[in-house]
């Protein structure tokens, strides 16, 4: 009967840190939330890439840099780059 009430009580233990967990990443969600992403513009971006005005053209006809449009103007979130970060990485520009 020991090992049960063992068993039970190991249960209930991983039942509390499960929920101490979920609260904690609903308030971080919560947070993340709370703070709009900053919007890059096309020079910001290029800096950002380290690349030319050409290639950010080409970027975005080919799809690989999905501007969000206003009028004629390109805008990205922080979010929107970090594929084209990481290809910039792996070929070397950063």
């Amino acid at each position: 009967m020991s090992t049960l009430k063992r068993l039970c009580e190991a249960v209930e233990g991983i039942f509390k840190l499960l929920q101490e967990l979920a609260r904690y990443l609903v308030s971080e969600k919560k947070n993340q939330a709370d703070t709009p992403e900053k919007l890059l513009g096309m020079e910001e971006v290029m800096a950002r890439l380290n690349i030319s005005r050409s290639t950010y053209f080409r970027y975005v006809r080919e799809g690989e840099l999905r501007p969000r449009k206003t009028g004629k103007r390109h805008y990205f979130y922080e979010s929107d780059l970090e594929e084209a970060l990481r290809n910039s990485k792996r070929k070397g520009r950063l």
